[in-house]
């Protein structure tokens, strides 16, 4: 299997994008070549599998996945502040993104690996939440397609709430001052997980057939009764909708829940504590066994096998010498 991580970059560290080949069997890590870009801390694949799109500094870069290394096909500016999510619409003709420090989200066309000049559709946010500073003013940390692919949710960490477009819908999160992060979708498309930064939570959020986000309830993602400095990073969902992981930075750790379709409820099955520190994002190899975790303060990508029913990871394979690597993006497609 091959895998890319998005790292920061600076003068020292100009590499943002690695290439790394994983063995599905035995987690063991190699990498295979590099790309120099600036602040690639996100990437997202074209549906299709043949092209990854990567956030940078100012704007978007377009690669085409040529076997073992990503080819330049085309790359976007427009002055962004700090692109941090991207996503490809599920028809692959366009591309979402949003920026953190801007307060801005939106999206752009993309046919066969370029961007379509005169297509850019921009969203300014405005306002503030109760969480100071962090919420000193809106920050967008999210952009990604419905589960229908009618539209596009938009995240904002320093407003509380999740905005969908071109509907232009706005919905509150809860609770306030939270800090909403990151969503994840549930495969019936029944279901929406949100990972709240600030809060260090995991709600749990109702499609309703008109398109609005409905909240049921939330949990920590921490354990009981502990009392240090921690803030939620990635999640995700197993393919089978049963277990929803989530990120601890400062814990440094996966917190694993189980999720009951029929009660709408999540429960805590484990935390698991991880060898480095700073676990800003992770994913599942196709079959599930395996996951890839990017260890940002430790520059260290590792793998974890996993047990399902407990919910708990061992470590098995861990590769260093990265530069604050902030995103694992796993090939679709075989190679």
């Amino acid at each position: 299997m091959i895998c890319f991580v998005g790292c920061y970059t600076d003068d020292a560290h100009p590499e943002g994008i690695h290439v790394i080949d994983v063995n599905p069997e035995s987690g063991a890590l190699r990498r295979l070549s590099s790309v120099r870009l600036q602040n690639a801390i996100y990437q997202a694949q074209s549906p299709c599998g043949r092209y990854l799109i990567s956030c940078m500094r100012g704007g978007l870069a377009a690669f085409r996945i040529k076997d073992d290394a990503l080819v330049p096909t085309d790359r976007v500016e427009w002055g962004g502040q700090c692109l941090c999510h991207v996503s490809v619409m599920p028809d692959g003709n366009r591309v979402c993104w949003a920026d953190y420090l801007a307060g801005e989200a939106g999206s752009i066309g993309f046919d066969e690996g370029r961007f379509v000049v005169g297509s850019m559709i921009r969203h300014r946010h405005e306002g503030c939440g109760p969480n100071l500073p962090r919420q000193a003013s809106a920050h967008c940390h999210q952009a990604i397609p419905l589960p229908d692919g009618s539209g596009y949710a938009v995240v904002d960490l320093g407003l509380d709430r999740i905005s969908v477009y071109p509907q232009d819908r706005h919905f509150p999160t809860e609770p306030k001052g939270a800090g909403p992060r990151h969503l994840a979708y549930h495969p019936s498309g029944r279901f929406a997980f949100l990972a709240s930064e600030l809060g260090n939570l995991v709600a749990i959020y109702r499609l309703a057939g008109d398109g609005r986000f409905e909240y049921l309830s939330s949990d920590s993602t921490l354990p009981e009764g502990w009392k240090g400095e921690s803030a939620v990073a990635a999640i995700r969902v197993s393919s089978d909708g049963r277990r929803v992981y989530v990120s601890n930075r400062g814990h440094d750790s996966i917190a694993t829940f189980g999720f009951d379709e029929k009660s709408e409820r999540l429960t805590r099955l484990f935390v698991t504590p991880l060898s480095g520190a700073f676990p800003r994002d992770f994913d599942f190899l196709p079959d599930g066994r395996v996951a890839l975790a990017t260890l940002e303060r430790s520059g260290m990508l590792v793998s974890l096998r996993g047990d399902s029913d407990a919910g708990s990871f061992s470590e098995i394979a861990v590769l260093g010498g990265f530069y604050r690597p902030s995103s694992v993006s796993i090939l679709s497609r075989p190679r």
